[in-house]
């Protein structure tokens, strides 16, 4: 029987010492596989604390440690990770699933396996089992295939009826299905659903053409899956980020659990990406022209002499244009917002980043829900007139609608207390 220890991310929690020993095994691997830009786990006072990570960690010895977000308005939030997971992909968990119709997902593996069993059944559904031209070398006691005639003669004194040939068949035990395999296996290991893995066991079965898909825990070293087979695009991307994001696949082929986590910050700066994106989409809806840069350096310190090492060049997480002229800067800041102030460090930052694009609104982003927060910016002539935070509500599922999401960003940015609105960016 599975232990599950439920967890809120940034949250003090208590270990028993073995649980403790274990955490910081998981948390070691963990490392080495995220490669996290911020510390994860902090030991304070005799307690632990989990930061910048959401999901499933296992302990071991049956034990799995559940890590739910810090700011969640208690919907999918498992379903919303998956949706950010996969880059530009933009299908939805469980296969375009109706809204309101998602299962409530409070463990990361859980939704995970059930985006992932909907997608490898769907692509089976349109194409069947993926299937690849294959050349193997055999001895055949019948001449189909290439003869390898030096080969033959060598041998064929004392064997005349055993010919050495080369021969192309149709395989389905090819790198592509093994890894949609792999990982379909991993996950069936997990997930509390037993219905969720009947459906990953049922289609890893179909995928091996009714052979045994149990799953070595070794996954082929490939990782561009073929045109032809497009239609489980969707599957192996997310099969992609599910390798790079457990510790369960090791160098070695052999693993000792499974702790799917993920980085809890680039998923809003995904998101603000996504969004930035819905922004353009429904500029073409209405006749307006906007356009987006994610990162990109900007110019704000150069070094004219001393022992500095070099300039400094910030890196806004957004940018957007109208018409070809810079509107605002965007910082997504993984943190909660009291409502009232943002902090000091997250003020200096985005309007200070703002003045050096020479962008006249500075928006920081947060990924709580929070009605917009605006004031003006008494900076000299060049600097941002307005900072605004606003919030994306990052857990929300099912989310808004595309055209509707960029729409209200639009309106967010538009939404300057009483005075009029930026020029150029009122929504039409």
């Amino acid at each position: 029987m599975m232990r599950t220890i439920n967890v809120v991310e940034g949250t003090p929690f208590d270990l028993a010492p073995a649980d403790a020993r274990h955490l910081r095994n998981a948390v070691a691997r963990l490392k080495v596989q995220l490669r996290p830009k911020f510390g994860i786990l902090f030991e304070e006072g005799g307690q632990f604390r989990l930061s910048n990570i959401v999901g499933t960690v296992d302990l071991g010895p049956g034990t799995v440690l559940q890590v739910a977000p810090k700011i969640s308005n208690g919907s999918d939030w498992g379903a919303a990770v998956v949706s950010l997971l996969t880059g530009e992909e933009r299908i939805e968990p469980g296969g375009e699933r109706p809204a309101g119709t998602s299962t409530i997902h409070t463990r990361l593996v859980d939704a995970v396996a059930d985006a992932y069993a909907a997608r490898l059944e769907r692509a089976y559904r349109q194409d069947g089992p993926i299937l690849s031209m294959e050349r193997f070398d055999l001895q055949s006691p019948s001449l189909r295939g290439k003869l390898h005639a030096s080969r033959w003669a060598r041998a064929a004194a004392w064997r005349p009826h055993i010919f050495p040939v080369s021969r192309t068949v149709i395989s389905h035990d090819n790198p592509y299905s093994q890894l949609l395999i792999e990982v379909a296996a991993a996950l069936q290991n997990k997930v509390k659903s037993a219905k969720i893995r009947l459906r990953l066991s049922t289609v890893a079965r179909d995928l091996s053409l009714g052979g045994v898909a149990r799953g070595s825990g070794v996954v082929p070293l490939v990782r561009q899956l073929p045109s032809q087979w497009g239609a489980y695009k969707a599957a192996w991307s997310l099969a992609l980020a599910i390798i790079s994001k457990t510790s369960l696949f090791g160098p070695s082929g052999h693993h000792t659990g499974m702790s799917l986590a993920v980085e809890a910050w680039p998923l809003l700066e995904a998101l603000l990406g996504r969004t930035l994106f819905d922004v353009a989409a429904y500029g073409r809806e209405v006749g307006r022209s906007f356009h987006h840069v994610s990162q990109g350096e900007v110019k704000l310190l150069r070094l004219v002499h001393g022992t500095a090492a070099s300039s400094f060049n910030p890196q806004p997480d957004g940018r957007l244009y109208e018409d070809g002229k810079l509107i605002a800067s965007f910082e997504a800041k993984y943190a909660a917002f009291n409502g009232t102030m943002p902090e000091r460090e997250h003020i200096y930052q985005a309007l200070t980043t703002a003045a050096a694009c020479r962008a006249p609104l500075a928006v920081l982003v947060y990924p709580g829900q929070l009605a917009t927060q605006a004031w003006t910016a008494n900076l000299l002539d060049g600097g941002p007139t307005h900072l605004l935070a606003i919030g994306l509500d990052l857990f929300k599922w099912p989310p808004l609608p595309p055209l509707e999401r960029g729409a209200a960003l639009l309106g967010a940015l538009s939404a300057l207390g009483n005075s009029q609105p930026l020029p150029g960016v009122a929504v039409a």
